[in-house]
């Protein structure tokens, strides 16, 4: 199989078991990894190097506290294949080098619950919490009107 060949849902799936946080589809893969803003910034340059080497880039997302990959190869028409989990694998070893943690949803969320007022935090399960939460201010306060909050 070559690097670029996409993979089928049982094979992502049978190989995303093998990498501890990494959840994903046929279309695109991610992990949210926990650490302070500073150690995110070496982090990304680290994967930076990695990726280049590949010829292969993730897709970074940095928040307060999170640093979030996303995977997904763009040249095979965005599907996942061999050379994404050649990535994860880089992504891996750097990430453990400087200690970061997979970051749970329960910590993802309260991450930035904490800081809005308790009155914008409608009564909802952890998932729907974890959806409106990622977003600004006015999208959590219009989730919850819609919700019925």
């Amino acid at each position: 199989m070559a690097e670029r060949d996409p993979l089928t849902a049982e094979e992502v799936q049978t190989r995303l078991e093998r990498w501890e946080g990494w959840s994903g589809d046929t279309s695109r893969i991610g992990k949210t990894y926990q650490l302070d803003y500073y150690t995110s910034i070496k982090v990304i340059n680290e994967v930076a190097e990695a990726a280049q080497k590949l010829q292969h880039h993730p897709d970074i997302d940095i928040r307060w506290e999170r640093l979030h990959f996303s995977i997904t190869t763009y040249s095979a028409g965005a599907v996942i294949t061999p050379l994404d989990f050649k990535l994860v694998a880089e992504i891996e070893r750097v990430a453990a080098a400087h200690g970061a943690k997979t970051a749970s949803w329960y910590s993802s969320c309260n991450a930035v619950t904490r800081r809005a007022p308790p009155v914008a935090v409608p009564l909802m399960s952890m998932q729907h919490r974890c959806e409106w939460t990622r977003w600004s201010p006015h999208t959590r306060f219009r989730f919850a009107r819609r919700a019925g909050t």
